[in-house]
């Protein structure tokens, strides 16, 4: 479908491999991710972005996989990378923070505007209020 559109921010393994099913099943044809690239925001805040093509785009290198990844091959990519992921500073409030995740892609399934890309994966707080 070219509406397909998702954000989700959460914490825990089950769910991160879940939404990747998810995502894989409705916005990657083929259900394989055969390239990927890490973007940076103006914060230095990383995004890894998932792809099921190779898409020229002026300043962005995007990599081959060296096999296509289905969606469970694509949860131990995206969990040992958030592992290794730089979570910048944990947000001052009456609570407790985790290591999370944001998984998500917009309008038309794309990621930033890549017109290739399954999905985005960002490092996320988990905060927890009391």
């Amino acid at each position: 479908m070219d509406n397909f559109l998702i954000d989700l921010t959460a914490e825990d393994d089950a769910t991160l491999r879940e939404a990747l099913v998810i995502v894989f099943r409705h916005n990657a044809p083929g259900r394989k991710a055969t390239h990927w690239l890490e973007l940076s925001d103006a914060k230095k805040r990383k995004t890894l972005v998932l792809m099921w093509h190779e898409e020229e785009r002026e300043g962005v290198e995007i990599q081959r996989f060296p096999v296509p990844l289905d969606a469970d091959g694509a949860f131990e990519m995206v969990y040992r990378w958030l592992e290794a992921a730089d979570y910048g500073h944990q947000p001052d409030h009456d609570g407790d923070n985790g290591h999370g995740f944001r998984i998500y892609c917009g309008a038309c399934g794309h990621v930033e505007n890549l017109t290739y890309s399954i999905v985005g994966v960002s490092p996320a707080w988990a905060m927890y209020g009391k």
